[in-house]
């Protein structure tokens, strides 16, 4: 059976159907179920339900990143967020939970569900990712104890052991002090009742190719995408705050947890000298392949040289070209390689790759040193860091991403 991994592969290379309707039928019970708690209307978490598979059908590559359980958990919560707000509810959960324990001697499990039904997720969000992807694997996906050990290459007494490890966190989380309520009883309610089958009908409604989604939805997925850029933002602010007050090696342990997303790198930090060990003369052949940029704004390439003529890993590259900023009063213009594959990055070593620039037209010459199996490309940043705002795609073959073929 394919993995997730491979089949968003095989959805965002070659947009098949067929994959995708399979990580629907996998993934729609459980994220289905998880919006149902977290709204409390089965008809609305339809809604969010469909929004998430949206998103993920538009930016399939965005979710390779992290596991995709965790990533479509993390967007079904923004999806019920924005659904949420306009209502203003706040959840008074937390005390009454803690009040429960004293008041229940012998748990009766329809009543103990009911209390931690409303939270449940929002708790989820906060445990830590290697405790939300087991948990979301053993008690959302409903995969065994063996399942889970194969899914994430590890034994099965040591997947057993990271479910308990993670139910705990869950449990301290709920404020059950002590034993009154241990993880055994939490664990049996979790799989009793986390997930449950979504409607008929809507599996097939989300996985349908050519199906037009209703207005409501796409207002939601542009809702979603601001909500995740916004994140982003705040996590790159928080960067640059601690960067005030923390030593440099603290700062940079607290940026290697930036989510990094494949095909566009995450904005550039402060360089690293290299010095190529062959000359950079060699003429090589490009493409440009997928850009996107705000009104106004523009990157062309003029001219590639390298230490060899194709592009490769190891190999250095000189790039030339010429800008148009209208969209910011300044920004950071820098190269990259963006990253082809999972959990590799792009982060150096660097010299002379970025170069701040003012509003208006002008040249660059900005070096590269693809060091990973990626995608060149040339960006825009906001000077104060955050997420790129226009891009500009460029290679040849294999390391050239063009977003119509999924590459």
């Amino acid at each position: 059976m394919d993995s997730d991994e491979d089949l968003l592969r095989h959805y965002a290379r070659n947009r098949s159907q067929e994959a995708f309707a399979e990580l629907v039928a996998r993934h729609a019970d459980w994220i289905y179920s998880a919006a149902t708690r977290m709204l409390g209307d089965p008809h609305a978490a339809e809604d969010a339900t469909q929004a998430v598979f949206l998103l993920l059908s538009q930016q399939p590559r965005k979710a390779l990143d992290k596991p995709l359980s965790a990533w479509l958990f993390q967007v079904t919560r923004y999806s019920v967020a924005n659904m949420i707000r306009a209502e203003n509810r706040r959840r008074k959960h937390e005390k009454e939970a803690a009040k429960m324990v004293s008041e229940i001697v012998e748990p009766d499990a329809d009543r103990l569900w009911d209390h931690l039904s409303p939270r449940l997720d929002e708790l989820m969000g906060r445990l830590r990712l290697r405790h939300r992807e087991v948990l979301l694997l053993r008690f959302y996906q409903g995969k065994s104890i063996a399942q889970i050990g194969q899914t994430l290459n590890i034994t099965e007494e040591a997947a057993r052991k990271r479910v308990s490890t993670a139910l705990e966190a869950l449990r301290k989380l709920f404020g059950f002090g002590g034993e009154a309520i241990g993880t055994t009883a939490i664990g049996t309610l979790l799989l009793a009742n986390a997930t449950h089958p979504a409607p008929t009908g809507l599996v097939a409604t989300i996985g349908a190719s050519g199906a037009a989604p209703a207005a409501s939805i796409v207002g939601l997925v542009e809702a979603i995408r601001r909500m995740i850029l916004l994140a982003k933002i705040k996590v790159a602010a928080l960067v640059l705050v601690f960067g005030a007050i923390l030593p440099v090696a603290a700062v940079a342990s607290l940026s290697r947890v930036l989510q990094r997303s494949p095909g566009i790198s995450p904005a550039p930090s402060q360089p690293v000298l290299y010095a190529p060990s062959q000359p950079v003369s060699l003429a090589v052949p490009v493409e440009t392949g997928y850009s996107n940029f705000l009104p106004g704004d523009n990157i062309s390439i003029t001219g590639i040289h390298g230490t060899a003529a194709t592009f490769a890993p190891n190999n250095s590259y000189m790039v030339t070209g010429t800008y148009t900023l209208a969209s910011h009063a300044d920004a950071t213009l820098a190269i990259f390689t963006g990253a082809m594959n999972p959990g590799e990055n792009d982060n150096g070593p660097y010299g002379r790759n970025s170069v701040n620039i003012q509003s208006g037209k002008g040249t660059f010459k900005l070096e590269m040193m693809m060091r990973i199996e990626g995608y060149p490309h040339v960006s825009f940043y906001p000077s104060g860091g955050g997420e790129s705002f226009g891009t500009r795609n460029f290679g040849t073959g294999k390391y050239l991403f063009r977003e119509s073929s999924g590459r």
